[in-house]
């Protein structure tokens, strides 16, 4: 009996996860697509009564839009940090993991724990001494910043 019971309790957590995981992307779809009036409104309404793609409209049509714009710039600043970051991770990762699988080296099994404890550390302890460091230094809103702190966090 309990070999046919634990795969129904599996997939019942397995969906559940699932719903968990993808209700906020929903949530966002939803919003995305509802009037103004509708989110505010009490109580909230989850399925949207009236639905509108007036912001994908006017974030791919409308050049002169500023929300357009912003967006455009916010994705394109995206792109740029992104393929620095996963380039240089990549090389760097590339070139770390050839010399620790084929070279001998003094502390080699050392340097590879110190690598480990860095991973196991969470990035949210790090996210208020990074940015009190970063803005000490003035280098709040740059694109180098921010690639050099995912860096830092891969």
């Amino acid at each position: 009996m309990k070999n046919k019971t634990m795969p129904v309790v599996q997939y019942s957590f397995a969906i559940l996860v699932l719903l968990f995981t993808l209700a906020p992307i929903a949530w966002m779809f939803v919003t995305s697509i509802s009037y103004h009036r509708d989110l505010i409104s009490v109580p909230l309404k989850w399925i949207p009564p009236a639905v509108t793609f007036q912001r994908y409209i006017d974030i791919f049509t409308n050049p002169n839009n500023d929300i357009a714009y912003a967006f455009k710039i916010a994705m394109f600043n995206s792109l740029i940090v992104c393929g620095i970051v996963t380039l240089v991770s990549l090389i760097v990762g590339l070139l770390a993991s050839y010399a620790f699988a084929r070279l001998k080296f003094v502390f080699k099994e050392k340097l590879m724990y110190l690598i480990l404890f860095t991973f196991m550390v969470p990035s949210v302890v790090l996210v208020i001494p990074l940015y009190l460091m970063v803005s000490r230094l003035g280098m709040l809103d740059s694109k180098i910043t921010l690639t050099a702190l995912y860096l830092s966090m891969v």
